[in-house]
């Protein structure tokens, strides 16, 4: 007979080592047999990662830039233009015909109705002139309402002074726009006294009425659109009495301008002593280039 002897463990501390390895041995059978046939473990698969994108940042519209209106200079009448003023001495309504200087041709023409003085200049670069029935003193004011009834770039109109003929004149002028020039015609050629200058003075727009007045005290001429002072100069070598109105085109083969309200005026000689006149050496020189009249 065999007889075996097994050594009882030695200690608590034995114990526990055999059985920490017994289990680590029988853990995976037993594990196996609890699993469905065919399953397997798996290894988890990180999710993938979602990238947020900040949306855009709402920001208000603004309104489309725009051009900014810049006004021109403030103007302020005159305030003494009429202290000059003396008797009347000479007025014009055109309620009819009252001595005009009146044609047609085809060049174009002057006549009165529906109480104005119309001119028409129908060809280029051709002027029609009204002389007025009256004379002008030396000193004097006189004032006159002017329509642009066709008027376009280059055309212009306004007042004859110093009137002999219509090779020797003054001419006190307006474009359709408003800008207005001083020229003398002598001996059928112009010049150029005061150059086409925007003086903010006048209204632009067809048959809208503009006030042209020029006061003249010897050889000194004050020019004013709407009551207010735009010019002043000094000429010496016209001495005519006339005035009237003129037209004339540039390129354009039409233009048409009323007038109305004509006045003429003697001037106090007590206002004009206490007037500064233009120093005759301040004067700026004339431009004498010739032009076409």
């Amino acid at each position: 007979m065999i007889r075996l002897f097994l050594k009882p463990f030695s200690n608590l501390t034995t114990c526990w080592r055999f059985s920490l390895l017994s289990l680590f041995y029988v853990a995976p059978f037993l594990l196996t047999g609890c699993l469905p046939t065919g399953s397997s473990l798996t290894t988890a698969t990180p999710e993938s990662t979602i990238t947020l994108t900040p949306s855009p940042t709402f920001v208000i519209p603004t309104a489309a830039p725009t051009s900014t209106w810049t006004p021109g200079p403030t103007l302020t009448p005159t305030a003494d233009i009429f202290t000059s003023v003396g008797t009347l001495l000479f007025q014009d309504d055109f309620e009819g015909s009252t001595g005009w200087s009146l044609s047609q041709d085809q060049l174009g023409a002057a006549s009165i109705s529906d109480d104005k003085l119309t001119l028409v200049a129908s060809r280029p670069k051709v002027f029609r002139i009204a002389a007025s029935p009256a004379a002008a003193p030396e000193n004097f004011f006189i004032q006159i309402s002017a329509y642009a009834e066709l008027c376009r770039p280059g055309d212009v109109y306004g007042i004859v002074f110093r009137y002999s003929s219509d090779q020797e004149h003054l001419r006190f002028l307006m474009n359709c726009s408003g800008a207005a020039s001083v020229t003398s015609v002598q001996q059928g050629r112009s010049f150029t006294l005061v150059p086409e200058t925007d003086t903010y003075a006048a209204l632009s727009g067809q048959r809208i009425p503009n006030t042209m007045g020029i006061i003249a005290r010897g050889s000194i001429y004050t020019f004013y659109i709407n009551q207010i002072e735009v010019f002043q100069v000094k000429e010496t070598q016209l001495l005519g009495t006339g005035f009237g109105v003129i037209v004339r085109t540039d390129e354009n083969d039409l233009a048409t301008v009323s007038f109305d309200n004509i006045r003429l005026y003697t001037l106090n000689e007590e206002a004009g002593a206490a007037e500064t006149p233009l120093d005759a050496a301040a004067a700026a020189e004339a431009s004498r280039t010739p032009q076409s009249p």
